[in-house]
C-alpha cells in the first residue's frame, strides 16, 4: 500500500468539488408470499469522485504520473498495489482508481480539467491475501 503525501503546488484537492459516498454489498431473498429477507454481505467501502478544474501543467503531470504508476484500476490480491487517501482528517486505506484512463480537457492558458474516480477495495485494517 502506498501513502500519498506529496501535495500539489496549489493545494488543488482542497479547492475543487468532490462527491463522496459509501457502498455496501447486500443480499435479498424474496419468498413466494412476497416477504423479503435482507442482510449485509460486506460492510461499507468509501467511494469518491474528485473533479479538478484549471490545474496547471506541472500539477497535472504529477497526478498523471501517480495514476500511471498505479496502473489505473489494477489492484493486486495482496493489496500492495493500492493507496491511501486522507480527506477532511479521515484516512481511507486500500484505495484504487475506478477508471483505466484520464480524460483531461485543455483550457485557456494550458490548464487541465479532469476527474478522478476512487474506490476503496477493502476495509481499513484489512490484510491482503
Amino acid at each position: 500500500m502506498r501513502v500519498v503525501k506529496a501535495p500539489l503546488s496549489s493545494s488543488a484537492i482542497a479547492m475543487y468539488p468532490a462527491a463522496f459516498g459509501f457502498n455496501y454489498v447486500s443480499r435479498v431473498i424474496k419468498f413466494l408470499n412476497d416477504n423479503e429477507q435482507r442482510w449485509v454481505v460486506r460492510g461499507q467501502l468509501f467511494t469518491c469522485v474528485i473533479q479538478y478544474h484549471g490545474v496547471n501543467g506541472y500539477d497535472f503531470n504529477l497526478i498523471r504520473a501517480f495514476f500511471n504508476d498505479m496502473d489505473g484500476m489494477y489492484v493486486t490480491p495482496d493489496l500492495l498495489h493500492s493507496f491511501s487517501i486522507t480527506i477532511d482528517g479521515n484516512t481511507w486505506d486500500h484505495c484504487a482508481f475506478d477508471q483505466d484512463a484520464l480524460y483531461p480537457t485543455v483550457g485557456r492558458g494550458e490548464t487541465y480539467s479532469f476527474e478522478l474516480k476512487i474506490r476503496q477495495v477493502a476495509p481499513n485494517g484489512a490484510a491482503g491475501g
